[in-house]
């Protein structure tokens, strides 16, 4: 069997910041895990940096590095695998659902969220994969009214550990099936599958001229872009942004 470096905080600012800085030297696959973020990170959207905040010793909150073989453009897929993976895995325990781009979805409300970010050195790519999802928070202590838990949606608390090994398995295991092509490749189905998106009224939040649009999703193309379609006209395809469901 295989080992697993697995670098342990009681509180940190950010794992991603920590694995970010040990990306150069780290071996893939090694993880930094925290009972607490003081600086977890969330999307940068238009209007600023979102943060992500879970009360100590409730949630898994993890970064994985990875060293793909992709071209370095291809690392925004890795998002994608990473929902797959996820989904997969806590699939077992609720029924999870994903939110395009980067969102873990339970009965309609968030459970977590993915962080990918990637540095070059020496021509040398580095990804690190962060990955928040509450686990044993109860309701009463969830930081947004839009937010959930596995104990709050199940009325069980799980073993973080136990999820974290499964978690950096899976997340291992489904990037390594990305083709290299620009595609999700066999990904593609099973992230369709896990999709809360197909059909839903959105308002679009992303750079550029469509910002503010309402539009249905028609669905997310093998590339991972969202695909929609404002009044009723032929689809086009956002690659990066996010959106918002509407009623």
């Amino acid at each position: 069997m295989s080992t697993r470096t697995i670098h342990w905080s009681a509180s940190t600012a950010s794992t991603n910041d920590l694995a970010l800085a040990a990306a150069t030297t780290a071996s893939p696959g090694t993880v930094w895990l925290a009972d607490h973020q003081r600086q977890g990170r969330g999307r940068r959207t238009s209007a600023g940096q979102r943060t992500w905040i879970s009360p100590a010793g409730t949630s898994v909150l993890m970064s994985i590095l990875l060293r793909p073989v992709l071209p370095f453009e291809q690392a925004p897929l890795l998002t994608m695998s990473t929902a797959v993976a996820c989904g997969e895995v806590l699939g077992e325990l609720a029924p999870v659902r994903l939110k395009w781009p980067n969102d873990l979805l339970l009965g309609g409300l968030k459970l977590g969220g993915i962080l990918t970010e990637a540095r070059v050195d020496h021509g040398r790519p580095s990804v690190v994969i962060g990955v928040g999802i509450n686990v044993n928070t109860p309701a009463e202590a969830l930081q947004a009214p839009a937010a959930t838990s596995l104990l709050a949606h199940t009325g069980r608390h799980h073993d973080r550990l136990s999820l974290v090994h499964r978690l950096a398995n899976a997340i291992e295991a489904r990037g390594a099936e990305l083709p290299g092509d620009g595609t999700l490749g066999p990904l593609w189905r099973r992230w369709q599958a896990m999709s809360d998106m197909d059909g839903r009224r959105v308002k679009i939040q992303a750079a550029g001229p469509m910002s503010g649009s309402e539009a249905v999703v028609v669905g997310v193309s093998s590339r991972g872009h969202l695909r929609v379609s404002v009044e009723g006209r032929a689809p086009v395809e956002l690659r990066s942004g996010e959106v918002v469901f509407l009623p």
